[in-house]
């Protein structure tokens, strides 16, 4: 498998989902990167795995921690299933706009 990006570049202000993309098992190496950021926000990104590419599951497989800063973030995994998809959420509190604003992209490389 050659890296694919789960998420291309995207600005987002509300939860959401990358597409399905079919994987092959093994480990792999999932790379977050968060190219801009409003303050007092975060961003909290999580991996989910199908045999099927249909029924996801209750709960992701594998999650970075939560964001709050510009920066690349890398996290190795082990994929058992043969479609993986990345989801996110975001949040944003204070006085300002309430509307959170993020832009980031996630891709995956394999290692083996």
């Amino acid at each position: 498998m050659s890296p694919k990006f789960l998420v291309p570049e995207s600005t987002v202000s509300e939860q959401g989902a990358g597409g399905s993309y079919a994987s092959e098992e093994g480990e792999a190496l999932v790379t977050l990167g968060i190219v801009a950021v409003e303050e007092q926000e975060s961003l909290h990104v999580s991996l989910w795995q199908s045999q099927d590419g249909n029924n996801w599951g209750t709960k992701p497989f594998a999650q970075f921690s939560q964001k709050f800063y510009v920066g690349t973030h890398s996290l190795m995994i082990r994929l058992e299933a043969s479609h993986i998809q990345a989801r996110w959420q975001v949040n944003r509190w204070g006085r300002a706009n309430l509307t959170p604003r993020f832009t980031f992209y996630v891709f995956i490389e394999p290692l083996n």
